[in-house]
């Protein structure tokens, strides 16, 4: 079963390979560095928990820091969890703890779009967002979603209801991972 960590991990080590040749899903076995090696101060984790003891960053649930394909740092803590508006309580995070990941999804989407349009690998922002799915040709039949742009989707500012924003969501995946970056 995929966790939070290899999610994270996974992504960031796609990220840095070079030249990224393709997404894979082998387990990948990160080679820790010490925060100094790295070029942190060999106080990072102190420091972290000084942040955390004095309430300067709450709630939070992990931090993974990697640098150059290592793993810097690598915490989890206690904190109230909610997934998908259903609160959780106090969950004691682990590296193996599901976790609810739709605001981070956004940027990593982002992220990865900005890397493939760099590489000329997707349209420009301003593309109309339904002529990249000539398989839905159907949704475009709806008044108002002609004006729709990629930009639109990786902003979440279509102006629809919520009802409709999980199958905009769903083309906005589908756009970057299969077709424009599975693509030779």
């Amino acid at each position: 079963m995929l966790n939070r960590r290899h999610v994270l991990l996974g992504m960031g080590g796609a990220l840095m390979a070079s030249p990224a040749t393709r997404l894979g899903a082998e387990a990948f076995e990160w080679q820790p560095i010490a925060p100094a090696d790295a070029g942190f101060s060999p106080e990072l984790e102190a420091r972290l928990d000084r942040l955390i003891a004095e309430k300067r960053a709450w709630n939070l649930h992990g931090v993974v820091v990697a640098r150059n394909g290592r793993l810097v740092l690598e915490r989890y803590f206690e904190g109230e969890d909610e997934a998908r508006g259903r609160r959780l309580g106090k969950v004691s995070f682990t590296a193996a703890t599901p976790h609810d990941m739709r605001s981070v999804s956004k940027s990593v989407v982002s992220l990865l779009y900005g890397i493939a349009l760099e590489q000329r690998k997707v349209p420009p922002p301003e593309a109309p967002l339904l002529a990249s799915f000539p398989e839905h040709a159907d949704l475009a039949g709806e008044a108002g979603r002609e004006r729709l742009t990629i930009h639109h989707a990786l902003t979440m500012t279509q102006g629809f209801l919520v009802a409709v924003a999980p199958l905009l969501q769903q083309l906005r995946y589908t756009m970057i991972f299969r077709k424009h970056i599975a693509d030779p």
